[in-house]
């Protein structure tokens, strides 16, 4: 009978032991997930009145890319036109580091 109240007395004990160092760590776990809790609402309420507002932002960002794209297109069929307009042929007949000749073909 002795054995079994001192087994008993000491999974009391034991169990008492574990709760005190236990419960400090539950606490502070109920903590975080408060605020963790608290984090995750506040970014839900900023979300929700941000939504909608960045789409005019990105159809804006959008037709500007596409006017630039299209400029630079232009552009880019100007300068071709330009260039083949201006430019003449060459024909290097002989060439060394002394000497030279370039005629023009037309």
């Amino acid at each position: 009978m002795g054995i079994l109240a001192t087994v008993v007395g000491a999974l009391i004990w034991i169990i008492k032991y574990l709760f005190t160092a236990f419960m400090p760590v539950m606490d502070r776990l109920v903590t975080a997930t408060e605020l963790n809790t608290q984090a995750t609402r506040s970014a839900d309420e900023y979300l929700r009145q941000r939504n909608g507002r960045d789409n005019e932002f990105h159809n804006e960002v959008i037709q500007k890319l596409t006017k630039i794209s299209t400029e630079i297109t232009q552009t880019a069929a100007t300068t071709a036109k330009v260039l083949a307009k201006n430019s003449t042929t060459q024909e290097v007949r002989e060439q060394t580091v002394e000497h030279q000749i370039i005629q023009n073909k037309e």
